[in-house]
């Protein structure tokens, strides 16, 4: 995963894009909730105290029940742009991941060639063929995660109300979505990765997906527990690295020490702590990237030992990993390219082109 990321650096400038469209695309739809609510008739409340009344103390908005449709299909519809915006994502990711395991091979330095411009042509890809499949992946959490809010406010109703046993029934359905909403995440995940493979729709490909999950459970279990343990010491890593440089620079540098300096810093530990949350924010992030690029890696080394194609797209380090012999047309390449004059590559017509044949 690592040497795929290594191989298309816009892959580590992809997490910024999508957070500053996130962020641009949420607050938009802040605005526009607000200015929804804004709608309703302003009530406020008076105290009388003695003789005398005192009027605004407190103040609420009132709904009509037409209203309170309006905001409920409103904050549905947030919900739903943002889960297909994660959807985007993964696609993307996962798109530009299958270019580079089908890439040619470079005839000069026997090397997988990097694709041109794999996120644009994820993002092309996602919004004019498959933007069907990621509305649908995203409509179903966007509805579980409706659900599991609604009964979150129902169960607080029913604290309020002192109706303990519903309380509790309805904090155990909550739970139950949770772990529901967790599951369709997951599968909608590989769902993405598959869609991407095979252009298959959602429904068939969740279908898939889950199947292999199944059938290689093994396999899905080490990568996943892999992949967990790199993001928690990553993320840990970077995280106490950023709260101790800064907490190094704010106690040792005269310009956050002194009294006298306007950037006196009076908290350090707090400077600190803010610094290492922020770094632990951007770093999991890049994590995330580094564990769908592993998945898309297993589901396609998959899909290709079936078909008997994978001797022709392993790199050498996955060769390696999976402990798969390279075929004899690689080896007669690198043996060309090894025994050729200083100065003098393969021809295109040498193993690598008869290579690059057989993976087209």
């Amino acid at each position: 995963a690592c040497e795929c990321l290594f191989h298309m650096p816009t892959l580590l400038l992809h997490p910024v894009f999508v957070a500053l469209l996130k962020i641009c695309v949420f607050l938009t739809c802040v605005g526009g909730l607000l200015l929804l609510v804004s709608c309703g008739n302003m009530e406020s409340t008076a105290v009388t105290l003695g003789e005398h009344t005192v009027a605004g103390v407190g103040r609420s908005f009132q709904f009509t029940d037409e209203e309170k449709c309006f905001l409920v299909y409103y904050i549905f519809g947030l919900m739903w742009i943002m889960e297909l915006l994660n959807a985007l994502s993964l696609f993307t990711v996962s798109y530009a991941v299958c270019l580079w395991y089908y890439s040619a091979w470079d005839d000069k330095s026997g090397e997988k060639r990097a694709p041109l411009f794999p996120v644009l042509r994820g993002v092309f890809n996602a919004l004019f063929f498959h933007f069907g499949s990621m509305a649908f992946g995203a409509f179903m959490l966007a509805l579980l995660k409706g659900i599991r809010i609604i009964l979150l406010l129902m169960s607080r109703a029913a604290k309020n109300d002192n109706n303990r046993m519903v309380a509790c029934l309805l904090d155990a359905c909550q739970c139950c979505m949770a772990c529901v909403e967790g599951g369709v995440a997951f599968v909608s995940r590989n769902a993405y990765i598959e869609v991407a493979i095979n252009s298959k729709p959602y429904c068939q490909a969740a279908r898939e997906a889950y199947e292999f999950m199944v059938a290689e459970a093994g396999e899905v279990i080490v990568l996943s527990g892999a992949t967990f343990l790199i993001q928690a010491f990553g993320c840990l890593g970077i995280c106490a690295a950023g709260g101790l440089m800064t907490y190094e620079v704010v106690t040792t540098q005269e310009r956050y020490t002194s009294d006298l300096s306007p950037h006196y810093v009076g908290e350090p530990e707090f400077v600190a702590a803010v610094a290492a949350f922020m770094c632990f924010s951007i770093s999991i992030v890049f994590m995330d990237i580094l564990d769908q690029c592993a998945e898309t890696l297993l589901f396609v080394y998959a899909t290709s030992a079936k078909d008997g194609t994978a001797d022709y797209h392993l790199s050498d380090t996955m060769r390696s990993l999976v402990n798969h012999p390279a075929p004899k047309v690689v080896e007669q390449a690198r043996n060309m390219m090894m025994t050729a004059p200083a100065g003098q590559v393969a021809p295109s017509s040498s193993a690598y082109g008869l290579l690059n044949w057989r993976t087209s």
